[in-house]
């Protein structure tokens, strides 16, 4: 890499193809994270509010058992 003044750039176009297949690794990771946030956001949305739950539905929360039947 070499700085000409205006910021960062290749040095030689041999550089070029392995900076576009990290742009592309980084663009697919935060392709996952905005997928991976939208599903977070659907669950948000689709939970009851504290106040509509029977307390004993969540007492297992956590604690890796499941409520009785």
């Amino acid at each position: 890499m070499v700085d000409g003044g205006q910021g960062l750039a290749p040095a030689c176009p041999e550089m070029l193809p392995g900076l576009y297949r990290e742009r592309q690794r980084i663009s697919d990771a935060v392709d996952d994270l905005l997928a991976a946030r939208g599903v977070l956001d659907t669950i948000i949305t689709a939970t009851l509010p504290p106040d509509a739950v029977e307390p004993t539905a969540c007492e297992a929360v956590g604690s890796g058992r499941r409520p009785e039947a």
